[in-house]
């Protein structure tokens, strides 16, 4: 994992883009797994093990449940939001 972090901090020099790293975390998925030692860090700064998340909008957490009416209602609002931009309400959307 912090391999991959290193690609992305490369990455984002590379292309000129900042990375806020107070504003990363990690969200063990299998919270079973007793090694808590691990340290992962972006940027200098280590990142932090929370129980949840918001990502792009949608709530994360460790017992990877999806809540479908958060997912419909963000749809939803995702269509509308595209409706003035010429995406009319025809093959399926009611």
């Amino acid at each position: 994992m912090n391999l991959m972090l290193k690609t992305v901090e490369e990455f984002s020099r590379r292309h000129r883009y900042d990375i806020n790293p107070s504003k990363s975390s990690c969200i063990r998925v299998h919270p079973k797994c007793p090694d808590q030692s691990t340290n992962f860090v972006l940027e200098g700064t280590r990142i932090p093990f929370d129980t949840s998340t918001t990502h792009l909008g949608i709530h994360r957490n460790t017992k990877c449940k999806v809540n479908t009416k958060d997912k419909v209602e963000l749809g939803r609002r995702t269509a509308y939001s595209l409706m003035g931009a010429g995406f009319n309400g025809k093959n399926g959307l009611n």
